[in-house]
C-alpha cells in the first residue's frame, strides 16, 4: 500500500529527508491536540534526534486539517530509522479515523490526508521499511526519491542570516511536464540546480521528483535559508541562469495549474513562482502560503 514513485537516479552520496504531510483532527481534540503537538515536537527537536525541523499550520480554509514539514539535513548514514518512526509518530497524532486516504494528485489547492518523503533513493526506501508497521497509514504514504537536484547537508552551508525572524522559504510545487518532455526536463533541472549549489549557498534544498508512474507531474522542492536566497535563485541579471531556467521551464506545460505550498517568508502579491519565464503564457499557480510568523505555528520557526 506504500508509493514509491520510479526514479532512475541513484544518490552518489546521502542526502537529507525531508517529510511533508498533511492530516484531518479530530473536532474533539483539536485543542489538546495542538497543545500536545507543540510540547513533544519541541522535546522531540531538544532530544538530539536526527530532525532538525517539526512544525504544522492548520489549513487557511479547514481548521480541521494540519499540514506538516520534518527536515533532517544530516547525512541518511546518521538518520536511524527510529527517528523517522518518531518523527511519523507525532504526525499521525490524533487523526480523524475516517480521513480519507492520500490523493493530491488534483489541481486543488486543498490537500486530503498525506504522507509525501522526499531524499535520495536508499533514503526513502529506508523510510518505507521504518514506516512499514505503522498500520495506520494504509496508502497516505507515498515516497519520492530525487531524479535530480541536491540538498546540503548539516554545515556544508555557512549560517544565514534569519531575516527578520521571517525564517526559511520551504516550498513544494507540483507541475505537469509536457507530454515525452520528462527527461528533458530533469536534464534541464539539473543544469540549473547545479547554478543555485555552486552560487547560492543558502539555496539548501533544490530537488525534482516524478509524481506519477507515467511521468506527467512532478513535485520540485525547494529549501531557501531566506528570502534573499530565494530571490537570487530567480535573479534575471544572471544570463546563464536565466538562459538555463528557459530552457528547463520550456518542458513543463503552461495550461494546467502549477500547485502545491510554500512555508515561510510570503511572496509580495504580484511575484510568481516563475519569475524567470520570459513565455507570454503564464501558468495558473494555486499554492497555500503560511507564515512562520503566524500565531498558528504549532512549534518553532526552522533555523537552518
Amino acid at each position: 500500500s506504500v508509493y514509491l514513485a520510479k526514479s532512475r537516479a541513484r544518490s552518489k552520496f546521502p542526502m537529507p529527508l525531508l517529510l511533508h504531510a498533511a492530516r484531518r483532527v479530530r473536532p474533539a481534540s483539536l485543542t489538546s491536540f495542538r497543545a500536545r503537538f507543540a510540547a513533544d515536537a519541541s522535546g522531540f527537536l531538544a532530544s538530539g534526534d536526527a530532525f532538525e525541523t517539526l512544525f504544522a499550520f492548520p489549513a487557511p480554509h479547514d481548521p480541521y486539517l494540519h499540514t506538516f514539514v520534518a527536515y533532517s539535513a544530516k547525512k541518511s548514514t546518521e538518520l536511524h530509522p527510529e527517528s523517522i518512526v518518531r518523527a511519523l509518530g507525532l504526525i499521525e497524532g490524533d487523526v480523524s479515523s475516517d480521513a480519507p486516504a492520500s490523493q493530491p494528485d488534483s489541481d486543488a489547492g486543498s490537500p486530503e490526508p498525506f504522507t509525501h518523503v522526499y531524499g535520495a533513493r536508499d533514503d526513502v526506501e529506508a523510510c518505507v521499511r521504518a514506516a512499514a508497521g505503522v498500520a495506520r497509514f494504509g496508502g497516505r504514504l507515498r515516497c519520492f526519491p530525487s531524479a535530480g537536484g541536491f540538498a546540503r547537508e548539516s554545515g556544508e552551508a555557512p549560517p544565514a542570516e534569519t531575516d527578520s525572524g521571517a525564517g526559511p522559504m520551504i516550498g513544494f510545487f507540483r507541475r505537469r511536464v509536457r507530454p515525452g518532455r520528462s527527461e528533458a526536463l530533469v536534464r534541464g533541472f539539473a543544469d540549473v540546480a547545479e547554478i543555485w549549489r555552486r552560487s547560492i549557498p543558502g539555496c539548501l534544498w533544490a530537488s525534482v521528483a516524478r509524481c506519477d508512474e507515467d511521468g506527467d507531474y512532478v513535485w520540485d522542492v525547494r529549501i531557501f535559508a531566506n528570502r534573499a536566497a530565494y530571490a537570487a535563485h530567480v535573479d534575471k541579471s544572471n544570463a546563464e541562469l536565466t538562459r538555463k531556467m528557459e530552457t528547463w521551464f520550456s518542458n513543463y506545460d503552461v495550461d494546467t495549474a502549477f500547485s502545491g505550498a510554500l512555508y515561510g517568508a510570503q511572496l509580495a502579491e504580484k511575484q510568481d513562482l516563475s519569475s524567470s519565464m520570459r513565455e507570454t503564457k503564464q501558468p495558473r499557480q494555486i499554492f497555500e502560503q503560511y507564515d512562520f510568523k503566524h500565531s498558528e505555528l504549532l512549534g518553532t520557526i526552522p533555523r537552518l
